[in-house]
């Protein structure tokens, strides 16, 4: 019964850092809007309907976003669908878990806006990538060991 849970709480976790994008910039709006969504009672109703509403967001999608091409575009996407303004926010959420054809249309277009500028995006970090000489697939973990060996704890190899 916990790993559901669990698994529940993962998922929103990493989702909730990409969240963070579109929050305010006024810290105390931020902290009235996190007072607002981010409570114990909303719980029981996002482990209800969460993944409905998540299989409905991803049918909506564009099928780009899935094409191991733009491997990570989905992470530039949610960046972006976050800092949209919230009252279309809530119309494109709003038309993409909609019954409606028509509005599913709708949020299906504006989603392919999003993703192009996702990739306009990820196109410009993977060239600041490649200008500074960034390795993401680089073994240099010394600060990691550093840190772990602190804390007494070993990597296995």
């Amino acid at each position: 019964m916990i790993f559901p849970i669990l698994c529940h709480e993962i998922i929103k976790g990493l989702e909730e850092a990409k969240g963070r994008a579109g929050l305010p910039s006024d810290s105390n709006l931020r902290a009235k809007v996190l007072g607002q969504t981010d409570v114990l009672s909303n719980e029981p109703m996002q482990l209800r309907i969460g993944p409905e509403i998540v299989e409905k967001l991803r049918f909506a999608l564009p099928d780009d976003i899935f094409n191991p091409e733009y491997k990570g575009l989905i992470n530039f996407f949610h960046v972006l669908l976050y800092q949209i303004e919230a009252k279309e926010f809530l119309e494109v959420i709003g038309n993409a878990i909609s019954e409606d054809s028509s509005k599913i249309s709708k949020a299906k277009k504006r989603f392919e806006e999003i993703v192009e500028e996702a990739k306009q995006m990820q196109e410009e970090f993977e060239d600041y990538k490649e200008d500074e000489d960034i390795d993401p697939d680089s073994n240099d973990d010394d600060d990691l060991d550093d840190f772990l060996n602190s804390l007494g704890i070993t990597r296995p190899k």
